[in-house]
């Protein structure tokens, strides 16, 4: 019996199949491509999540409030009138902090609650400590929450517990929220709604350390060259 001849591949079906071959694989990086890119956009999106939670506060694990004694828990009681002198790092931008959070735990509205500071970056540290903390009693443990209240020298019974969980939402419900400025933004501020009281234009705007500095270079050359028109020596 006469063996069959085996069959042999044709250029065109060589061809076919090269062609079929490196579209499969063109799929298959297609394939491998899309789905990474929509794993990183899940990542960024997760990210994004992440920072925001962050920025409120309600992801951080944060440290227990310490518990104020002495002239501390004096110094931040509400109802007494105290002056803090103290050393860098000793606790002051805690203590004050704490003195804020008494009065709203008290049911002093946020509107009514001023802050000065010197520095921006002291405003800010002080703004962002009083948010973080609101922030994250919204869902802190109860027996969490209680240790803050009883830290501070509040009470710390069930009703507490929920009126500590509802004062972040009061302070973003309040216009402008919680007033933390400088004594320089806080005089603007004054000078910006009493202009005519003042003696100054309204509408006018503090000077900009660029600008202020052009403002010194003019002068001093406008000076100059009137000192020179008048043969002024002495100047």
């Amino acid at each position: 019996m006469a063996a069959e001849p085996i069959p042999t591949a044709t250029p065109a079906l060589t061809n076919l199949v090269r062609r079929w071959s490196e579209l499969s694989s063109l799929l298959i990086t297609l394939s491998a491509m899309s789905l990474a890119r929509a794993f990183m956009e899940a990542v960024r999106a997760w990210e994004a999540r992440q920072r925001l939670l962050c920025r409120f506060g309600m992801l951080r694990r944060f440290h227990p409030l310490p518990v104020l004694e002495g002239d501390q828990r004096a110094a931040s009681d509400p109802s007494a009138h105290a002056a803090l002198s103290a050393s860098a790092g000793t606790g002051k931008t805690q203590v004050l902090t704490a003195r804020v959070l008494r009065l709203l735990l008290g049911g002093v509205d946020p509107g009514a609650i001023l802050c000065l500071t010197f520095t921006k970056a002291g405003a800010a540290e002080m703004a962002n400590r009083i948010s973080a903390r609101l922030a994250a009693w919204v869902r802190m443990p109860d027996l969490a929450l209680g240790h803050d209240l009883f830290a501070l020298g509040e009470a710390h019974d069930t009703a507490a517990l929920q009126r500590a969980r509802r004062l972040f939402a009061r302070v973003l419900e309040t216009p402008g929220g919680l007033r933390i400025q400088t004594i320089h933004g806080f005089a603007q501020t004054l000078l910006a709604s009493f202009p005519a009281e003042a003696g100054i234009n309204p509408g006018f705007q503090p000077i900009e350390g660029r600008a202020e500095a052009e403002l010194i270079r003019r002068t001093l050359a406008s000076l100059l060259a009137d000192a020179e028109a008048a043969r002024d020596d002495a100047l």
